[in-house]
């Protein structure tokens, strides 16, 4: 450098201030030309960022730090993203297995659930056929009853037509044991027709609750669904109101009727024979009446001998009260011997707003027996008829009456006889 120094400084014919002035720049650039030499091919922000910080702009630096800033948060924000990432990947893969779990749960509960129905299906339909099955045999055992019990009739009226005249009115009517057979057997058809009676019956199916006790009586013409017309029935309908919860009055109701055929509640009427069991009383008994003649214009007497049986029927819910169906042969002396009565009566007790009602309807048909009175003549309605009636309106009479008399007591929980 010196060789170039003394070159140049003959041509410029420069002053000694001038050449001092002239080699400190000289010495600067070969300075900075030896600093930036090692580097070579260097990029130029490289170059900038060895520069002296005092060579930079304040605005520079205060861009360079904002930028290096916002670079820093990217970074930690690419971090943060990349582990989020990371956790979602694990949560999609822990909910994938837990619905595949739940699926295959799931599939094993409605399994079991169809196997459960299929099962309770099959028990039904079982039970249907042994019901099936247990009906046919009553109704066939029935029938056998019923033949057996026309053959008994058959055989009595014969021995009372060769019996002397004054002695007739004291030969018996019927065997009280095959009637009672007969009778039973026939309670639990006779209940199967419960629903379809009631419903026929346009003062036991009004909409709204009955808010008084009431009675009705008319005479009906029964069609079978072949078209078969029956006798003509005496309908008697009974609506008693009670202030009593449905389970108490059907205890009531039952609780009455076996004291008044097992111990005597009633002295009007003359008990011969009780059977009875849990939910079924049979019973023989006599009880007269009186009816005034129209032709005459006296009374006329009418002694029934009555065969009767009842049977209740727990509700669905026990809650809601029982259920009731009687059957009764009624015939007598003092009417003609070639008749006789049947009775198919129906009773039960529903829940009302403030209470229970029962509802009660009794079917009265009166029959000719065979080779007796023709069957147009014997199925007119006769004493026999009226006394049946009678009977069965003096014990709705007498219940309704119990119920009013227990209501004017006070509650029947407090009394120990119908506690439940």
């Amino acid at each position: 450098m010196e060789d170039d120094t003394t070159t140049f400084s003959p041509a410029l014919e420069l002053d000694h201030a001038h050449e001092h002035t002239l080699q400190n720049v000289l010495a600067f650039i070969d300075s900075f030309e030896d600093a930036s030499s090692p580097s070579g091919d260097a990029p130029e922000g490289v170059a900038a960022a060895r520069r002296s910080p005092k060579s930079l702009k304040p605005s520079t630096l205060k861009r360079n730090r904002h930028r290096e800033k916002v670079k820093r948060e990217l970074v930690s924000l690419r971090t943060h993203a990349d582990e989020l990432e990371t956790q979602l990947k694990v949560v999609r893969h822990q909910q994938t297995t837990k619905a595949l779990a739940i699926e295959g749960k799931a599939d094993v509960m409605w399994k079991r659930v169809m196997s459960s129905e299929v099962k309770a299906r099959h028990r039904v339909e079982a039970e249907n056929q042994q019901l099936k099955a247990e009906l046919l045999a009553h109704a066939e055992m029935a029938g056998r009853v019923m033949n057996a019990f026309n053959a008994v009739q058959e055989v009595a009226k014969t021995e009372v037509e060769m019996l002397p005249t004054a002695s007739r009115s004291s030969a018996p009517l019927m065997d009280e044991d095959d009637v009672i057979a007969a009778l039973v057997a026939d309670l639990d058809p006779t209940f199967a027709r419960l629903d379809a009676v009631f419903q026929a019956n346009k003062w036991l199916t009004t909409s709204a609750p009955p808010t008084r006790s009431a009675r009705h009586i008319e005479m009906k013409e029964l069609v079978s669904a072949e078209g078969a017309k029956s006798p003509p029935v005496a309908e008697l309908t009974d609506i008693t109101t009670t202030p009593f919860r449905p389970r108490m009055t059907g205890k009531i109701m039952w609780r009455r009727l076996q004291q008044q055929y097992t111990n005597g509640l009633r002295d009007d009427i003359n008990i011969e024979k009780t059977w009875h069991t849990e939910n079924t009383i049979a019973v023989k008994f006599t009880d007269q009446y009186n009816f005034p003649s129209s032709a005459t214009g006296r009374a006329e007497s009418v002694t029934l001998n009555t065969r009767l049986v009842v049977r209740k029927y727990p509700h669905a819910n026990s809650k809601l009260g029982m259920m009731m169906v009687w059957r009764a042969y009624d015939e007598s002396e003092t009417t003609p011997a070639e008749v006789y009565v049947e009775e198919f009566g129906w009773a039960a007790v529903e829940g009302v707003r403030r209470g229970s009602v029962i509802r009660q309807c009794v079917h009265v048909v009166q029959h000719g027996r065979a080779d007796g009175m023709t069957t147009h003549h014997a199925s007119e309605p006769t004493l026999l008829t009226d006394a049946a009636l009678r009977a069965n309106e003096v014990d709705f009479m007498a219940m309704s009456t119990a119920m009013e008399n227990l209501r004017i007591v006070g509650d029947p929980v407090t009394n120990a006889e119908y506690t439940v």
